[in-house]
């Protein structure tokens, strides 16, 4: 029978040391961090190779977070169109004026490239605006308003349209005008601009200086200077005759320390009077006929061909020695007149009969035209 093996006794460290070290080597903490920071950064390089593109010009792709996906802007173009049509300052006219700020009226021309929403009328001194209006209206006057001028100064004024890009059309003629405190106020309020009449005369009125003269001159037909001293009122009005055709009118304000203020209007007279465009008459009359009824007939029209209604015409028939017959006839809506006349015979007729025809305008204006009738 084997014998039993004999029980392990447990054996106790008394060396005084604490436990016994594995044979394995230890990673110390620091290490441990060297080793993270070299994982960090490979996953860092792999993502950014899987969300970066290849290609470094492609747009990255939406939906990726930390990318920019909003498409970049197209840049802003100019908008190079310029006006091409000219302006024309009305008023002020060239001159002094005591005003600091004055409104500048501008006759608007057509514009055919670019449409009126897109167009600004501007008024500049040099190159730089004094003032302007949004869409101005073509083929029409437009006041610009608070053009404000430099004290005691020459101010240089130009109007221009402007297109939708800011750049300026054609300037305008310019106009000098000169702020100056001491000259007297002058307006002509009667008649407007661009007035025309057929009248033989018309009556120039304004306003100025208490105490200053004003000269009013026509230098179409050499009328004045004619002086008014202006009243208490501050107004005064002059009757000035006029010619056919355009008439250049210049009103001059002097104070009394001498200081002038001119004004110059244009006005046109139309000539008024009538043309005998036609007349209708027998030019032989057989004496062996007379007693006879003749017919006269005279087509008038006005200084533009249009056919005159209303206006008188004055007929004489006659010769020396024969008693005139006259008589006086109105034009109809077609400008027609009609005259029977009755020829008698006499001893006093010779070769010839003198026929006379006076046409008078419903403004007064006359025309006279002779003609002769042979007798045979």
């Amino acid at each position: 029978m084997a014998s039993a093996k004999p029980a392990a006794t447990s054996r106790r460290n008394t060396s005084g040391k604490g436990p016994k070290k594995s044979d394995e080597p230890e990673i110390s903490p620091a290490r441990w961090g060297g080793v993270a920071l070299v994982i960090a950064a490979i996953i860092a390089a792999i993502t950014l190779a899987v969300i970066s593109p290849s290609d470094p010009d492609t747009t990255a792709q939406p939906g990726i977070a930390g990318v920019d996906s909003t498409p970049t802007p197209a840049p802003s173009v100019l908008d190079t169109r310029v006006p091409t049509a000219q302006p024309t300052i009305v008023s002020p006219g060239e001159g002094p004026t005591p005003e600091y700020e004055i409104s500048v009226t501008v006759a608007v021309p057509e514009e055919e490239d670019i449409p009126r929403k897109d167009l600004t009328l501007v008024v500049l001194r040099g190159d730089e605006e004094l003032g302007k209006v949004l869409k101005p209206k073509p083929g029409t006057k437009v006041k610009v308003e608070g053009v404000r001028l430099l004290k005691g100064s020459e101010n240089e004024l130009t109007a221009a349209l402007k297109g939708p890009g800011g750049l300026l059309g054609p300037r305008s003629n310019p106009v000098l005008v000169t702020q100056d405190p001491d000259a007297p106020s002058l307006a002509i309020t009667s008649p407007a601009k661009g007035y025309d009449t057929y009248d033989k005369t018309v009556i120039v009125a304004g306003t100025s200086e208490v105490g200053a003269e004003v000269r009013i001159t026509n230098e179409a037909n050499s009328f004045g200077p004619k002086t008014v001293v202006v009243p208490a009122s501050g107004e005064f009005s002059i009757s000035v005759p006029l010619k056919v055709g355009p008439n250049r009118i210049l009103a001059e304000s002097e104070n009394q320390i001498g200081q002038t203020q001119p004004r110059r209007i244009k006005v046109v007279r139309k000539d008024g009077r009538p043309t005998i465009d036609n007349v209708k008459y027998p030019r032989r009359i057989p004496k062996s006929t007379l007693p006879k009824t003749i017919r006269v007939v005279v087509d008038v029209v006005d200084s533009k061909g249009k056919e005159m209604e209303g206006a008188t015409v004055a007929y004489t028939l006659g010769a020396p020695g024969y008693p005139a017959v006259k008589a006086d006839e109105e034009t109809g809506p077609n400008g027609h007149s009609v005259w029977n006349v009755r020829v008698e015979p006499s001893d006093a007729l010779t070769d010839t009969l003198e026929l006379s025809v006076t046409v008078t305008s419903p403004r007064g204006d006359q025309k006279t035209e002779r003609y002769k009738i042979t007798l045979t």
